[in-house]
């Protein structure tokens, strides 16, 4: 099967499996925005460095890409501080992945907002002269597949950050029921 015939079978293919795909990668975000508002609920009010509703902020395209910058710091912080007064060392609970998280989120997005614009400009290139644009949508073809290769990899280290910001928010839960038990 030659590209072409690739291409026009998966774009003649069933909408509802592209719906379905949609549906569930919504609800998987929401669960995890519900796990990280759930993890920031969990240290008590005078240790909490952010508020748990503030994670749905992340939901706002563009502002979001700045944002994740102070949700995968406050929350581990919150989470540390509280453990560390509890006598429990835990690590960093998810800090520098969910950075990692965050800047290869934001770089990516810039790189294929960056390469769907050198494309914009290479379709006007060529519609001054027939081959003036191939270079130029190339390079925002290279862009937007380096782009892409970089959100990937931050999906993948937001799913290890929501797993250690978790694991740490259980741990405290944990804690906070030993103590509440020992004092009774």
């Amino acid at each position: 099967m030659d590209p072409q015939t690739a291409a026009d079978s998966a774009n003649n293919g069933n909408p509802m499996l592209g719906a379905i795909i949609l549906a569930v990668a919504i609800a998987v975000f929401a669960w995890l925005l519900i796990t990280l508002q759930r993890a920031a609920a969990a240290v008590p009010e005078p240790e909490r460095r952010f508020r748990p509703g503030l994670v749905w902020l992340a939901i706002i395209p563009f502002f979001n890409t700045i944002w994740w910058f102070f949700v995968v710091t406050r929350i581990p912080e919150s989470l540390r501080c509280a453990l560390i007064r509890r006598e429990e060392a835990h690590g960093d609970c998810g800090r520098d992945i969910g950075l990692v998280f965050a800047a290869l989120g934001a770089t990516g997005t810039g790189l294929v907002f960056a390469g769907g614009l050198a494309q914009a400009i290479a379709r006007g290139f060529e519609a001054i002269s027939a081959d003036a644009g191939g270079p130029v949508a190339e390079f925002g073809g290279s862009l937007n597949g380096l782009g892409m290769l970089m959100i990937l990899g931050g999906i993948a280290c937001f799913a290890v950050f929501v797993a250690r910001v978790h694991g740490a928010a259980s741990r405290l839960r944990e804690l906070d029921l030993i103590i509440r038990d020992s004092a009774e």
